[in-house]
């Protein structure tokens, strides 16, 4: 049986998600908890992804994938300009995507040392970049 698609994807809900993902990505790395605070971490970008690709097409993506969603954002070019042009924000973003993705496929994973600069570009140039005011 196939879930129906929601032919009309809310880009509220989207923003919240993505306002709770990084407030407890701030939260679980003050708790230490390192492989739930990457995961979250990631959630916020993605979810942030996916409310500017909503808003400009009204179509919500189905890939979790960070680059992916770049990708569908080729066009808009301030927002690429400032993540994807400057090389050192795609290779946070690429580690954004591999903090979440490794510990699910191997041992290892992201120390809080390794994190907190994530999150602190995260809120200082990736939600800046999409138009979102950080929380702190």
């Amino acid at each position: 049986m196939k879930l129906p698609l929601d032919p009309k994807p809310d880009p509220e809900n989207l923003i919240q998600q993505s306002r709770f993902c990084l407030k407890e990505a701030q939260r679980l790395i003050g708790e230490g908890k390192s492989v739930l605070a990457a995961i979250a971490l990631h959630d916020h970008c993605e979810y942030l992804l996916k409310y500017r690709i909503c808003i400009m097409t009204g179509k919500l993506p189905d890939t979790h994938s960070i680059r992916g969603l770049l990708h569908l954002l080729k066009d808009n070019s301030p927002i690429m300009e400032h993540l994807v042009a400057n090389r050192k924000n795609f290779f946070n973003l690429v580690k954004i995507e591999r903090a979440y993705i490794y510990p699910k496929l191997f041992t290892s994973h992201f120390d809080l040392e390794q994190l907190k600069p994530l999150l602190q570009f995260t809120q200082e140039v990736f939600d800046r970049a999409l138009g979102e005011i950080s929380i702190n």
